[in-house]
């Protein structure tokens, strides 16, 4: 029932996100899509994902930080909805996206972009290995791109042998 009320609901968030007159519409919209993604996480689809992390994506440049704390908490919650075979030069573009904000000078921004990548990173350990240490060239704040980098490793070396496990006990049945 949610997803059929998300179809018609989302064409009125995504115009409260971009409103410009009203921050108060772009927070609430940002909420309502924090919670509504959060209930629906399996049952999203892929096109609807689409459409939202534009907007989000737009609304890290908000003039109002609380806007742009607030749209970290609904990237968190966009990522796990991913399915796992999800567009990959999406994924790259919003990961450089978010690298670039990293960079933020407002601390509180760069630990909301920060937690959002340490979700994200569960999305593809290999691309996101690669695009964290293409940011780390450019940041201004390497190490914390480098600390993403190495997390993004441990969990690729992790998955790979937990893999070996199962393949070896597999082979063993």
């Amino acid at each position: 029932a949610l997803n059929l009320a998300f179809a018609d609901l989302l064409p009125i968030l995504k115009s409260c996100l971009d409103d410009s007159w009203s921050p108060d519409n772009r927070m609430i919209a940002c909420l309502v899509l924090t919670c509504t993604l959060s209930e629906m996480q399996a049952e999203i689809s892929g096109e609807q994902l689409r459409e939202v992390y534009p907007e989000l994506l737009k609304r890290l440049d908000d003039s109002n930080d609380k806007i742009r704390v607030s749209v970290c908490e609904a990237l968190s919650v966009f990522f796990k909805c991913l399915p796992a075979n999800w567009s990959r030069s999406l994924f790259e573009y919003i990961l450089r996206t978010l690298f670039v904000h990293l960079d933020d000078p407002n601390i509180e921004i760069q630990q909301g972009i920060y937690g959002v990548l340490e979700v994200a990173v569960h999305q593809d350990y290999s691309t996101f290995m690669r695009e964290a240490q293409i940011a780390a060239g450019k940041s201004t704040h390497p190490r914390m791109c480098e600390e993403l980098a190495r997390l993004a490793d441990s969990l690729r070396k992790a998955c790979a042998v937990e893999g070996d496990e199962g393949v070896e006990e597999a082979a063993m049945d």
